[in-house]
């Protein structure tokens, strides 16, 4: 197998091409795929279309009220242009973006071990799982890898090769990452103070080298983040200090400001020990947590032991860079970073790229060491790596093969079915289920308040109550439940009711792997419109 005949350049220009198209088809098949086979769209995203919706119709203060970064909704508005279907526009702008984060993997392991790591780097890139399941959603994580990986390659050419071109890359992209996702501004401050303490190019240029490098890095941010950084402050004004860096969580509140840091009603800040010492138990388990995720949902199993043997077994790719020690600072960082906010798989998801290299090292370190050990031919050899390759993609690809939230297609159904029957152009609906609105293109009313209790384990109630307040208030059209959050009581309540008519149920299809709900629509009589 041509990977295994060691050296760097052993592809001229066109072969190069044509590896690089295979990986990129192969990684925008599996993102198609993915999209084809998407059942529903995330709840985010049904915020993220409503924020694109806002930009579309120039409502720029309403659209940067939102708690969510700009950029991926004005994606999504802009590609909206071409793509009517609102969910499709922003599932593309996913998929491009996800075939995008391929490049800048495959060129930072080309330019630091060689063709024959960034090849499989790519491949990896092209069908990680968690890599592929995002960019066929409509979510901002996908576009935030793809930018934060430019970043982190410009970033790195930067800081080795003391260039202000690549310094100006580097905030640019850290810029658009920080207005994809907030988390996206600590890309530059790393880098700025590597760079500053003489931990980039080798010989370390002189001080005031390096700080006008950081200064040209900073040099983008200033329109890109600072307008924005200016507006969201000032509808976030009670802020300390009076500035914050997003909408939806405070960083102040991030460090404890308000849990164990406490402003009295006179302004006195008082320390409270005792929640600081809960706040920093927390945090540690926290991170312990998000570890055991990363290893065992986020990155696979099978990769983390090839990461192993890359990073602590090195005899095929002798060359050590201290890439490697920034990629771990980087890991370590953002999962500290990260266990201030709460326990979720999808926080350490953007840390899967930048790692990809080192599993690349260690599959190649492990062939080598059984080849050492069994002393096999050339053929055995190459036969043995390829087969480490396919089990290893077979293995990924199969945690994504399947449809992805296919148990909520009734959920879609029912949605469809109401924009296709209803006679009003916006139906107004009261559920808990946020996306039958969505793809109803109605009204959700009732603030999602119907069921008391937590709906994901069934152990709801009907609140009657509410209810009861929407149907006086002549607020809804139609009323929609699952038929398995209630009890025998609930359900003769509802289909005993004066006021509602059921009219249609919705099953999951016969092929779906996971039944899921069996959703309810009432019609509501009376209801004064």
């Amino acid at each position: 197998m041509f990977l295994l005949n060691g050296g760097c350049e052993f592809l001229d220009k066109k072969e190069r091409f044509r590896v690089l198209f295979l990986i990129l088809a192969i990684g925008g098949i599996v993102r198609l795929y993915l999209l084809i086979n998407t059942a529903v769209i995330a709840i985010d995203g049904i915020e993220y279309i409503n924020c694109a919706k806002a930009y579309a119709s120039f409502d720029f203060s309403r659209a940067l009220s939102h708690f969510y970064p700009p950029l991926y909704p004005v994606l999504i508005a802009f590609f909206n242009l071409f793509i009517r279907e609102w969910e499709l526009a922003g599932q593309v702008v996913s998929l491009v973006a996800g075939v995008l984060l391929i490049f800048p993997v495959y060129f930072l392991a080309m330019r630091l071990y060689g063709e024959r790591i960034a090849i499989l780097s790519a491949l990896l890139a092209a069908v990680h799982p968690q890599l592929v399941i995002y960019s066929a959603q409509v979510r901002s994580e996908s576009a935030y890898f793809a930018l934060s990986a430019f970043a982190l390659y410009f970033g790195w050419r930067a800081v080795s090769e003391n260039r202000l071109f690549f310094f100006l890359l580097l905030g640019f992209f850290s810029s658009l990452s920080y207005l994809t996702r907030p988390e996206g501004i600590c890309i530059l401050l790393l880098f700025a103070i590597w760079h500053l303490i003489g931990l980039g190019a080798k010989p370390s240029p002189s001080v005031l080298r390096r700080l006008l490098c950081i200064g040209c890095s900073f040099l983008p941010s200033v329109p890109l983040v600072g307008a924005y950084i200016l507006v969201i402050s000032g509808i976030a004004s009670s802020e300390p200090f009076g500035i914050t860096l997003s909408l939806k969580r405070s960083v102040a509140h991030i460090f404890g400001y308000r849990r164990f840091i406490l402003e009295e009603p006179g302004g006195d800040i008082v320390f409270e020990k005792q929640k600081f010492f809960e706040f920093l138990a927390t945090w540690a388990s926290n991170f312990v947590q998000l570890l055991g995720k990363f290893a065992s949902k986020v990155f696979h199993p099978l990769l983390m032991l090839f990461l192993l043997v890359g990073v602590f077994h090195r005899k095929t790719v002798q060359r050590r860079t201290r890439f490697e020690t920034f990629i771990l600072v980087y890991f370590f960082l953002f999962i500290a970073l990260f266990s201030f906010i709460r326990v979720s798989t999808r926080h350490p998801t953007q840390l899967i790229a930048p790692l990809l290299v080192l599993p690349a090292i260690g599959l190649f370190e492990m062939v080598d060491v059984l080849n050492q050990r069994f002393r096999m031919s050339a053929k055995n050899a190459r036969l043995l790596f390829g087969s480490l390759v396919v089990l290893l993609v077979v293995a990924l690809i199969q945690q994504f093969i399947t449809s992805n939230r296919g148990y909520l297609y009734p959920v879609r159904f029912c949605g469809e079915w109401i924009k296709q029957n209803s006679p009003y152009r916006i139906p107004r609906i009261a559920t808990d289920w946020a996306r039958i609105p969505f793809y109803a293109d109605g009204l959700l009313v009732g603030s999602r308040s119907l069921v008391i209790g937590n709906r994901n384990n069934g152990k709801v109630k009907l609140n009657r109550e509410n209810l009861e307040k929407i149907l006086s208030a002549r607020d809804a059209d139609y009323v929609v439940f699952a038929k398995e959050q209630f009890i025998k009581e609930d359900e003769d309540y509802l289909n005993n009711h004066p006021r509602l008519v059921s009219i249609a149920e919705f099953l999951s299809p016969e092929n779906t792997e996971h039944e899921g709900p069996t959703i309810l629509l009432f019609e509501v009589l009376d209801r004064g419109r």
